[in-house]
């Protein structure tokens, strides 16, 4: 078994936890750098409080999304079924970003600065200022399916993807 730490020293390392011995080392850019791990172990992300979010493979540790939105972030967390990945800014605004695709799918303004998630469903809860503010968010493939409806059950391109679930997000 392995662990996963980042550093000051601008790097993040895959460990092994019986020997102790470091297994990988990845440079980054930044020099705080925050991890969070994937419910399965798939991916871990990590951002740095004004840098990119960046999504990486757990198990070959190579970089697989980088979203370059540079805010101050101030947490990210998993979607149940690891396949959304959600991040709050300094303004209290939570992202949602498809780990699929790579895309940005929407934007709730005002809501935390802190996230926790349900591992059973996509129950988002986030701190906004001494209370919580709590968010239910379909799964991606509910969102999927009924956007294949609309496009006449073909694949949809990642353009139509993020045009329909911006659309069905923010209509919330």
């Amino acid at each position: 078994s392995r662990i996963i730490s980042s550093s000051s020293d601008k790097t993040i390392r895959e460990w092994d936890i019986e020997t102790g011995e470091c297994l990988s080392v990845i440079g980054t850019l930044d020099k705080w750098v925050h991890l969070r791990n994937s419910n399965n172990g798939e991916y871990f992300a990590s951002y740095s409080a004004g840098g990119a979010i960046r999504l990486w493979s757990g198990q070959t540790m190579k970089l697989k999304h980088t979203y370059d939105i540079r805010l101050l972030w101030t947490d990210i967390s998993f979607s149940y079924d690891d396949r959304l990945l959600y991040a709050t800014d300094i303004s209290g605004n939570l992202h949602v970003f498809d780990t699929q695709h790579g895309g940005l799918i929407a934007v709730y303004k005002n809501m935390g600065i802190s996230i926790c998630c349900n591992p059973a469903r996509d129950l988002v809860m986030c701190e906004a200022y001494q209370s919580l503010v709590q968010l239910e968010i379909e799964p991606l493939q509910v969102l999927i399916e009924r956007a294949k409806v609309l496009y006449h059950d073909r694949e949809l391109s990642n353009e139509e993807r993020r045009k329909y679930y911006l659309t069905v997000l923010t209509d919330r």
